[in-house]
């Protein structure tokens, strides 16, 4: 009984307020109000979603942030030694280091190549995770591991021109040098009283130019016997006691100095650099110098 009265006292407070309505009467200010506190709690709750997906976002934008940078490329320097590291040789024992940055087929990639006595190596390796992507070694041969002629073999190159002995020519002067970035030999010499000067690519061992003119009288030595560039860049690297296969010649010039005939020899070593003075008459080590080369 007490659950029926119940329902009929609801339904009666229900009909009542449908009456309300449509008479056309202004809902109380209370409920307006109660209206209003409603909707307020949800526009903070909209304000707070805002701010916590902007949080969401702004940790994303880090995170992404952090990743890039822990990800750094390889230095020049870096990808180097690992090259050195993969051919298992050391810093000292390479000559003719190249290093540079590439792109290739989407990837960031650093090319290193270098030589050693007897080989030489190329390597590409990834510039991002340092992983070797191809390798290379290739035996050296002996025209290789020089790279340039020798002294002897452009005067002997200069004889053959000229249509000269080695025994019949008087040399004055053999230098190595550069002209417009062309590595030569300069080389004169005299025979039966006219003096010869050649220009010899270092390269590859061709007539650059050269021109004959009568000799002068006092400088027309006879027969003297002097040693060849060669036999004076020997004399050095036996001092040294280096083999030439090792060795990277920069200077090799004949020269006079109050009054004596000599040699000044230059090579490179390693790290260090070696230079000579040698006797062009007997074969004599007038001086040498050896000094550290800066990094």
């Amino acid at each position: 009984m007490k659950a029926k009265a119940a329902l009929i006292a609801v339904f009666c407070i229900l009909s009542l307020a449908g009456c309300k309505n449509d008479s056309g009467e202004i809902p109380a200010a209370a409920d307006t109000t109660a209206a209003v506190q409603n909707t307020e709690p949800s526009e903070t709750t909209s304000a707070e979603t805002v701010t916590e997906t902007e949080a969401v976002q702004n940790n994303t934008e880090e995170s992404a942030t952090a990743e890039s940078t822990d990800g750094q490329r390889l230095t020049l320097e870096e990808a180097k030694a690992a090259a050195l590291g993969y051919a298992g040789v050391n810093e000292s024992e390479v000559t003719n280091v190249k290093t540079e940055f590439d792109y290739d087929n989407g990837v960031n990639v650093i090319e290193v190549k270098f030589d050693t006595a007897t080989y030489e190596y190329e390597y590409e390796i990834n510039a991002d995770n340092g992983n070797i992507i191809k390798s290379s070694k290739e035996a050296l041969t002996e025209q290789t591991l020089r790279n340039t002629i020798t002294a002897e073999e452009a005067e002997n190159i200069a004889l053959k021109h000229a249509g000269i002995k080695r025994s019949d020519a008087v040399f004055e002067k053999t230098d190595r040098d550069f002209d417009d970035g062309t590595e030569k030999f300069e080389i004169k010499f005299i025979c039966g009283g006219v003096e010869y000067e050649y220009d010899i690519s270092a390269a590859d061992g061709s007539v650059i130019k050269y021109s004959t003119e009568t000799a002068a009288v006092q400088t027309v030595r006879g027969s003297v016997k002097n040693i060849t560039a060669e036999e004076a860049e020997n004399i050095a690297l036996k001092h040294a006691g280096i083999k030439r296969s090792d060795a990277v010649f920069e200077k090799t010039d004949r020269d006079f100095d109050d009054g004596t005939k000599k040699f000044e020899v230059k090579f490179i070593y390693g790290n260090q650099e070696y230079e000579y003075e040698i006797s062009a008459a007997s074969g004599d080590i007038i001086k040498f110098e050896i000094d550290e080369i800066d990094d």
